[in-house]
């Protein structure tokens, strides 16, 4: 939710109750959130075990 806030340059301590309620809503539509695969970071298992197979 920082992360949306800071984008959108919004303050999140001025929001009402309300528009939080909402905001936190709307965030849990979005797909970015639901991705559970790593944007960053290390190899996984999977693509070890395919790397092996090549070799």
């Amino acid at each position: 939710m920082a992360f949306i806030c800071k984008q959108l340059k919004l303050n999140y301590k001025k929001l009402s109750e309300e528009e939080k309620k909402w905001l936190k809503k709307i965030v849990q539509k979005s797909d970015l959130l639901k991705n559970p695969k790593p944007q960053r970071g290390g190899k996984q298992e999977s693509d070890k075990s395919e790397f092996g197979r090549c070799l």
